[in-house]
């Protein structure tokens, strides 16, 4: 190991062993905090931390006194994880979806998802439900970003195929 350590939030899900498989090649010694309802086979040893990634008290005392080069959330929430890891880890990636744009899942006339969508198209900042959380959780990120808590990205997925994918998109074909 070279030293350099990785926390994923999630990290069972569609997406997180392909991040945290990728992320143990590259050498970083790699922690997960996810709830163990799902377990997975890495291609190597993880540690995992087991708890409630939607609660901030549990955030707070899983991540306690604890630092990472990188954090990347794959799930849970971005707001009171973002505070707990602020100045904690150089580099923190959070992962989102299209649903934060506006109209991004109301189907077409045709019964399409309106795919693709522009990163310049509005986002759903003023609803009070998940996606408008999610559009908070991404400009919390960026404002913690400005003041140097950490160096943030957003990834943005579109949808998600594959094997661990949630939806067989492979049917509507």
């Amino acid at each position: 190991m070279t030293g350099r350590r990785a926390l994923v939030v999630g990290g069972t899900g569609p997406t997180g062993p392909a991040i945290v498989n990728r992320l143990l090649a590259a050498g970083y010694e790699t922690t997960i905090y996810h709830s163990g309802a799902h377990e997975v086979d890495f291609d190597s040893d993880v540690e995992h931390l087991h708890g409630d990634n939607r609660d901030g008290d549990d955030i707070a005392a899983k991540l306690a006194g604890r630092e990472w080069e990188v954090a990347i959330l794959t799930s849970g929430r971005l707001r009171a994880l973002a505070n707990e890891l602020a100045g904690r880890c150089s580099r923190l990636v959070g992962i989102t979806g299209q649903p934060v744009y506006r109209g991004a899942v109301v189907p077409t006339p045709e019964g399409l998802i309106a795919l693709p969508v522009p990163e310049w198209a509005e986002r759903q900042s003023d609803r009070p439900d998940y996606t408008g959380k999610v559009a908070a959780g991404e400009d919390q990120l960026m404002q913690q970003h400005g003041r140097g808590d950490f160096e943030a990205a957003i990834v943005r997925y579109p949808g998600v195929y594959g094997p661990r994918g949630p939806l067989a998109h492979e049917w509507a074909v």
